[in-house]
């Protein structure tokens, strides 16, 4: 993986998405056992990066990977792992979607009707209470 002073290098984002995207391929077609290497292939990929590599491409892509690897997970019958891996992209999702109400241009918490991003976690935070719900866990704050 390679860094530069922007973050992620461009390649290195368009080849994670592609992975992502195979993994939920993989998962549509039924073939959960692929779908969980490639979302975890992902995420060990993200955990090369330090946290001072930490830029908005790592943490939609970190978010998204956990997501789809909850899903699959618990498509195998895997429920606690499941649960952690949703639990995982409702930190990620719940730390960025704060940062993004908190910023100087929005108010407090708010939606930012300036940027689409603060829609996008919102969203992801409700669909993932809902599988954390459906798996009989807590939904954090």
């Amino acid at each position: 993986m390679r860094i530069t002073e922007q973050g992620i290098h461009l390649m290195d984002v368009q080849i994670l998405e592609q992975k992502i995207g195979d993994a939920w391929q993989a998962h549509r077609a039924g073939n959960q056992a692929q779908s969980v290497e490639l979302f975890e292939q992902v995420l060990n990929d993200l955990e090369q990066l330090t946290d001072a590599d930490l830029k908005i491409s790592k943490i939609r892509l970190e978010a998204d990977a956990h997501y789809g690897l909850g899903l699959a997970l618990r498509a195998r019958g895997n429920r606690d792992a499941a649960i952690r891996s949703f639990q995982a992209a409702h930190q990620l999702c719940q730390e960025r979607y704060q940062k993004l109400a908190s910023h100087p241009d929005s108010q407090t918490y708010s939606n930012n009707l300036g940027t689409m991003e603060d829609d996008r976690y919102m969203m992801l935070l409700v669909m993932i209470g809902q599988r954390l719900r459906e798996l009989g866990a807590s939904v954090p704050d």
